[in-house]
């Protein structure tokens, strides 16, 4: 009995070992995020060539992950993918803009499955570093934060009522990080974290909404 049950928790335990995947996507591509789109998953992120410059990278499988196909991203002017999102039938990416001298950044639309892509992002500042997007009660939302000349950044979040094409900041009042690392709805509460806006050291913090 003993050595049943032994046989089959090995079992168990050895079909949760992590396999090695992503045959197609190169060795230099980072990943930082996966989405599902019309039931078929990609893999997002940027390939960081050996003199450090980056380019915006997507991939997708047809056979449950085995095999990563790049999907061409005409137009996607971003060198860095910092978020991606799909909403409504169209994805929307963030990222540094590729343009010479200062810290960047952009909102790109694709509406044929990362095909070809447009600039979005009406009513963002070009200085808005924008981490994550999330839907509230069935609204689109940007979150991130803004790098002034000096580097110094504060919060922000945009809100779209017309599917991605203008942006309107939202206010948010007592929320004391200077950076938005994440943000998250759970039960009609809105999560955000981020760097403290604290003198001295690297302190942290958890806000709710």
């Amino acid at each position: 009995m003993s050595f049943l049950c032994f046989g089959y928790l090995s079992s168990l335990y050895a079909q949760n070992d992590w396999l090695k995947n992503g045959n197609g996507i190169s060795d230099h591509v980072a990943v930082n995020e996966f989405l599902t789109i019309g039931g078929e998953l990609y893999a997002c992120g940027h390939h960081i060539n050996e003199q450090f410059v980056s380019e915006p990278r997507m991939y997708k499988t047809t056979d449950g992950g085995d095999n990563w196909e790049q999907v061409n991203m005409s137009g996607l002017d971003i060198k860095t993918m910092n978020a991606v999102f799909e909403f409504n039938g169209s994805i929307f990416a963030s990222g540094a803009l590729n343009a010479a001298g200062g810290m960047q950044y952009g909102v790109y639309r694709s509406k044929d499955n990362g095909s070809s892509w447009s600039k979005n992002g009406n009513g963002i500042s070009d200085h808005v570093a924008v981490n994550e997007f999330l839907t509230i009660g069935g609204e689109l939302y940007a979150c991130g934060h803004h790098i002034n000349e000096q580097f110094v950044s504060e919060p922000r979040m945009y809100k779209t009522t017309d599917g991605g094409d203008n942006w309107e900041q939202v206010n948010m009042s007592g929320l004391d990080i200077k950076t938005m690392n994440a943000v998250f709805e759970f039960n009609g509460s809105i999560f955000a974290s981020g760097a403290l806006n604290a003198a001295g050291g690297m302190q942290y913090g958890v806000y709710r909404k």
